[in-house]
């Protein structure tokens, strides 16, 4: 059994890149990949599943399935054929170790290192946020569609990534849930202003990343029990310089 689930996460993501390219060349064939690809996602993680085991083998789809989706869309509106390559790369790259760390997790577990996985799902879920957030912000400028949909989609989907990110604190669910709405509405309001701001949409997208960023780590110091006043304003300067610097520097993405 072991060796058929190391073989799945093996194919998995090469499966997925043959998809991806797929509609890549055939874009009407967009919706029935996608489809195909988060059907495969989710077996490949109710496979994955073992007894005896803490997390809930539905808990463990979010990530990956969320990433695949915002990804896979924000690929669709690029242009740049070389850009849209490195993203069905980076797609390939991150769901090969998302699994791979998944496997360790449930059937080999003097390989499963959970801060690495942590990493790896802190990662997911940054560039989870910028995609869809990407996504958002492109097909309201590029397509004039209309924002609310759209809007009520990405406040969803952030507030089930930054729930699924906190599974690995040592608190009780309701408070990771009650963390998580506070971000999730933190990250509405800082979406609602990007959407009224004239920027180009990577560039709202990254900012709204990077407090994401800020507002996770922050979140995660906090129920560890080790934030500190140095810690905050280390996050604080460091997610203040990257905004400033994208809004100094947004014209270049024009």
């Amino acid at each position: 059994m072991r060796y058929y689930s190391r073989l799945a996460v093996t194919i998995y993501p090469l499966i997925i890149l043959l998809l991806s390219e797929i509609y890549f060349f055939k874009p009407n064939a967009f919706y029935l990949v996608l489809g195909l690809a988060l059907l495969l996602t989710v077996f490949l993680a109710w496979s994955l599943r073992a007894p005896g085991k803490p997390w809930s083998w539905l808990l463990t789809i979010f990530i990956p399935a969320i990433f695949l989706a915002s990804s896979s869309i924000y690929a669709s509106l690029q242009m740049n054929k070389i850009i849209v390559q490195l993203i069905f790369l980076l797609i390939t790259v991150f769901l090969f170790v998302y699994f791979r760390n998944l496997y360790y997790y449930y059937h080999h577990s003097k390989l499963y290192e959970a801060e690495e996985f942590v990493v790896v799902k802190s990662f997911g879920g940054l560039m989870t946020i910028f995609f869809a957030a990407a996504s958002m912000f492109g097909l309201q400028s590029l397509l004039n569609l209309t924002t609310w949909p759209m809007f009520l989609i990405f406040v969803a989907l952030g507030l089930v990534m930054v729930f699924a990110n906190l599974e690995d604190e040592p608190v009780e669910a309701s408070v990771r849930g009650r963390f998580s709405l506070v971000i999730a509405y933190i990250l509405a309001e800082t979406a609602l202003v990007f959407l009224l701001l004239p920027l180009q949409y990577n560039v709202s997208a990254l900012c709204l990343a990077i407090v994401y960023y800020f507002l996770i780590n922050i979140t995660r110091l906090y129920l560890r029990q080790a934030l500190t006043l140095k810690k905050i304003r280390y996050y604080l300067l460091v997610s203040a310089a990257g905004i400033m610097l994208l809004l100094l520097t947004a014209r270049w993405f024009n």
